[in-house]
C-alpha cells in the first residue's frame, strides 16, 4: 500500500505509507513513497502446512468468473465534510508527515501525524480534542512514526521501524497500554495489522534496485510474514515478484526513480482480510489470517499498449520535481531500459470495514488523472466504480465516509473526511 518511508518506493497497502513535503513536487514523490502497497498470502507456518503461495499460482479456492465493468457509481461528497488543514485553523491543525488518519466507530478521528510525533484526536466536525505520545525513546513515546493501524476496539497500533519494528498499542482515549518487537533479527517493514492483533510484516526491503541499463530481474520474489500479537513469528505467508526501481549517483546526489510502467505487487489489510497481487494482470487474491484464500478477485480488460504518449506524460509528471538529477536518470532509463509491452493492469488496492475490495485503475500520472476505483463485494463481484478526488491518498473506508490525506496546491497535507454514498443500482 500505500509504504515503504517517504524517501524510498515501493508500489499498498504500499498499507501504507508515504508523506508529502511542504514543498514544490512534495505530493508526487508521496505517491511513489506508497506503494509496494497497499497482497496475498497463504499457506506456510512455521511447523508445517506446506510451502508459501505465490501470487497467481492456482488453489484450490473456487474461481469466480472474471467480472465486468459494473454500472453502478458510487459518489463521495464534493466537498469535505471534514477538513483539518484548512487555513486558518491555528497550530493544532497544522499537519506534517501525516502516516495514518482513521475515522473510530464513534465518529472521532485519529491523526498519526510524524513530523509532531504524535496522535491527534479530533471531534466528528473537526475540533481539536488532544494529543497522546510524543517525541522520545520512553513508553508511549515515538523516535520516529512510520504508520498507524486501527484494529479491534479501536486499538491504536504505532508502528516505528528505524530500529527494527517497534509496536506501541494505545487504547482508543490514547492511552499508552503497551509496546512489543517482532522478534526476528533480520530488517522487516510493518504493512498491517489484523482485527485479531496478527501483525503482517514485508521481510526485507522489497526493492530490486538496478543500475540504468543493467537488465531486470527474473523470478525474484519479496515475502510477507506473519507474527503473532506478542512478536513472535508465525511463517512466511506469501511471495510476490519484487519491486524495481532504477538507482544512480550524480555527484553528491543519489537519486532513485521506479522503473516505468513495470508491474508491482499491491497488498492491503484490513479486519480479517488481505487482499494481495501484481498488478501484471488483473487478479487479487483475498486471504484470512490463517492463510487461506477465500476467493480470487478479477476482471475482464483489454491490455493498453506503451505508447508515445504514455512516455510524454511520464516525463511530465518527473518534470515536476524540478530535479536535474531526476530529469538526466529519466532520460537514462527510457533510452537504455527495454519498456514493458504493456501498462500495469491495476493501480493501487484497499479494502474497506465492510471487507469490499477497492481496485484503482492504472494511470501514468495520479496528479493529474487518478483513475476511477472498482469496487468488489465479498463474494468478488464488481458493484461499483467510485472517483475519487486529486491529490489524495486512502487512509480509511468505512461504511459511509472515505478518510484520506488531500495535497492542495501549496502542497500543504490536509486530513480530509467524505461522505461516501453508496448505491444498490
Amino acid at each position: 500500500m500505500w509504504a515503504l518511508r517517504a524517501e524510498r518506493r515501493t508500489g499498498a497497502s504500499r498499507a501504507a505509507f508515504g508523506a508529502a513535503r511542504v514543498a514544490r513536487g512534495a505530493w508526487l514523490r508521496a505517491l511513489i513513497a506508497i506503494g509496494i502497497a497497499p497482497v496475498t498470502f497463504a499457506c506456510g507456518r512455521d511447523g508445517g502446512g506446506g510451502a508459501p503461495v505465490r501470487a497467481g499460482e492456482p488453489s484450490a479456492a473456487r474461481e469466480p468468473q472474471a467480472a465486468s465493468a459494473p454500472s453502478v457509481v458510487w459518489t463521495v461528497s464534493d466537498a469535505p465534510v471534514v477538513d483539518i488543514g484548512a487555513e486558518g485553523q491555528g497550530p493544532t491543525h497544522e499537519l506534517y508527515q501525516v502516516r495514518g488518519a482513521y475515522r473510530l466507530s464513534d465518529g472521532r478521528l485519529v491523526v498519526a501525524n510524524a513530523g509532531s510525533r504524535e496522535l491527534r484526536f479530533y471531534g466528528e466536525t473537526g475540533e481539536y480534542l488532544g494529543a497522546a505520545g510524543r517525541r522520545g525513546e520512553g513508553p508511549g513515546e515515538f523516535r520516529w512514526i512510520d504508520s498507524l493501524f486501527v484494529v479491534a476496539d479501536d486499538s491504536l497500533v504505532v508502528v516505528e521501524n528505524t530500529r527494527g519494528p517497534l509496536l506501541t498499542v494505545f487504547d482508543r482515549e490514547g492511552t499508552y497500554r503497551r509496546s512489543f518487537r517482532l522478534d526476528t533479527d533480520r530488517f522487516h517493514w510493518v504493512v498491517g495489522v489484523f482485527s485479531t492483533g496478527e501483525v503482517v510484516a514485508l521481510r526485507g526491503g522489497g526493492i530490486r534496485q538496478l543500475a540504468p541499463g543493467e537488465a531486470l530481474p527474473e523470478g525474484e520474489q519479496l515475502s510477507l510474514a506473519s507474527f503473532r500479537s506478542d512478536g513472535s513469528p508465525r511463517g512466511t505467508l506469501v511471495q510476490l515478484p519484487v519491486s524495481v526501481s532504477y538507482r544512480k549517483k550524480y555527484g553528491r546526489v543519489d537519486i532513485g526513480l521506479p522503473a516505468p510502467f513495470h508491474p508491482e505487487p499491491w497488498w492491503s489489510v484490513r479486519g480479517g482480510w488481505l487482499a494481495a497481487g501484481y498488478s501484471d494482470r488483473y487478479e487479487i487474491g483475498i486471504y484470512d489470517p490463517e492463510g487461506r484464500r477465500l476467493r480470487t478477485v478479477s476482471r475482464e480488460r483489454v491490455a493498453e499498449p506503451v505508447i508515445g504518449r504514455s512516455v510524454a506524460q511520464y516525463r511530465a509528471m518527473y518534470g515536476r520535481w524540478e530535479s536535474p538529477e531526476a530529469a538526466r536518470l529519466l532520460e537514462e532509463i527510457l533510452d537504455q531500459a527495454a519498456l514493458p509491452e504493456h501498462l500495469p493492469a491495476f493501480g493501487r488496492v484497499w479494502l474497506d470495514d465492510l471487507g469490499m475490495l477497492w481496485v484503482q485503475d492504472y494511470t501514468v500520472d495520479p496528479a493529474t488523472d487518478p483513475g476511477d476505483w472498482t469496487v468488489f463485494d465479498r463474494a468478488g463481484r464488481a458493484v461499483a466504480r467510485v472517483r475519487l478526488p486529486a491529490r489524495f491518498r486512502i487512509t480509511h473506508i468505512d461504511e459511509g465516509f472515505v478518510t484520506g490525506v488531500l495535497w492542495d496546491s501549496l502542497d500543504v497535507e490536509h486530513v480530509v473526511v467524505h461522505r461516501l454514498t453508496r448505491r444498490s443500482r
